[in-house]
């Protein structure tokens, strides 16, 4: 799932990098929901995108699983996410997230690509370790340019990003990422972003578990096994996750019925949808779309009365 291009939509347009702060909160009942400080989220189902990403944690303890790794964090530890490396999230806290793609340099014979040379066990940094110290200056420097946005900034951003990228890259000299081990260990994630992207385009059909393993061309046993290590949960409940995710984004910038919105978000019915939703979200889709309620004042109240009726 690309959350970057749907959070931050025409401003990654224009500039480089895009950083915003999230709040983790076990008890929310939003996703992405937005003031002018932080958005407020429960959990990220596991997803990736192209961009790299560097999260600060400003307070508070969190889970990362990265490639299948798990990560915890707490307050001052910075973690790198490379592009098209699946991570998911949860805990309690604030962070702050910065997101950008990174450029290519040298010629058609030799390129270096900014990414971030560490092995997955190895992307959290915490304070005291190793170039810390650069590593924080040089994102705080990048974060209160960005807050400006003066002429040129994107040029400092940048700057502040490379030398960050450099620094991090002089923590594990021995990790070689072309090496035959990394690609053998990589095959399977790499393909993991077809199955991502065809979860992406038929959510809203039924996907089995042998559709699944033959995008990423195993066996159904081996699929479900590789899965639940990878991604923490079984296939079937990331795919309930992600389609609660889109029911969720549907019921707060749309007036379709609950039941257009389950059928459109892969569910079989909105009853089923509605339990479904409650268990992801702790609460149900009619309190979702009641809080929303200012965005939709034209709705009459059939409507109204057909949401709560599917959920008895």
């Amino acid at each position: 799932m690309n959350y970057f291009e749907e959070i931050n939509g025409a401003a990654a347009e224009y500039f480089p990098a895009s950083i915003f702060m999230i709040r983790y909160d076990s008890s929310a009942t939003a996703v992405w929901r937005y003031n002018d400080d932080f958005s407020s989220v429960r959990q990220t189902i596991p997803h990736w995108h192209r961009e790299q990403e560097i999260v600060y944690v400003e307070n508070g303890e969190l889970q990362f699983t990265v490639n299948g790794r798990h990560l915890p964090v707490c307050t001052g530890d910075i973690l790198l996410i490379n592009g098209f490396d699946i991570h998911a999230a949860c805990g309690e806290g604030l962070v702050r997230v910065t997101q950008y793609v990174m450029p290519l340099f040298g010629n058609s014979q030799k390129t270096i690509a900014l990414s971030f040379n560490l092995s997955d066990e190895n992307k959290a940094l915490h304070p005291g370790d190793p170039c810390y110290a650069q590593i924080r200056r040089e994102l705080d420097s990048a974060w209160e340019v960005y807050r400006q946005r003066q002429p040129g900034c994107p040029l400092f951003v940048l700057g502040c990003l490379q030398k960050l990228t450099y620094y991090v890259n002089t923590l594990e000299p021995s990790y070689a990422e072309d090496s035959a081990a990394i690609r053998r260990s990589r095959f399977d994630y790499r393909k993991m972003t077809d199955l991502f992207t065809f979860i992406d385009q038929n959510y809203a059909s039924n996907i089995s578990i042998s559709q699944a393993a033959e995008i990423m061309n195993l066996s159904t046993t081996y699929f479900c096994r590789f899965f639940k290590q990878a991604i923490g949960m079984t296939f079937f409940e990331y795919l309930k996750g992600y389609r609660c995710e889109k029911a969720d984004m549907m019921l707060r910038s749309s007036d379709k019925s609950i039941t257009q919105t389950a059928l459109e978000c892969g569910f079989s019915s909105p009853q089923y949808f509605s339990k479904v939703y409650k268990e992801y979200r702790g609460c149900m889709p009619s309190q979702t779309r009641k809080k929303e309620a200012p965005l939709y004042a034209g709705q009459s109240t059939v409507r109204g009365k057909e949401l709560s009726e599917h959920e008895n």
